[in-house]
């Protein structure tokens, strides 16, 4: 991901059910050491407790919080591209975070 110029970042962790916010931790430190630079925090499944949890490991263990719409086209029709459900409003500084960790690209 990184030699391509992107940002490695694990999309809505709480669809994975691990049992336990230590279960969260421990696979993200893991992943950390393979080049993780981000959490997906907002996103449409994540209710404000799954969001807080989420957010709190992302700063605890130095990753990006960061977010997403979930648009999938047609096949959700609800979900509209770049608003998603109308939960989810990340800010500008957020992308120019998550810009700062981008792998050189390559040709």
């Amino acid at each position: 991901i990184r030699r391509a110029g992107g940002v490695a970042v694990v999309a809505h962790p709480s669809q994975m059910r691990l049992p336990d916010r230590e279960a969260y931790a421990t696979f993200f430190r893991d992943l950390r050491t393979q080049g993780l630079a981000g959490v997906e925090v907002w996103h449409p499944t994540h209710d404000a407790d799954a969001r807080a949890l989420f957010l709190n490991l992302a700063q605890e263990l130095d990753l990006l919080p960061s977010g997403g719409s979930d648009f999938h086209g047609e096949t959700k029709p609800h979900i509209r591209l770049g608003e998603g459900d109308g939960t989810i409003a990340l800010t500008h500084a957020i992308w120019e975070r998550l810009a700062t960790r981008r792998g050189p690209s390559w040709s």
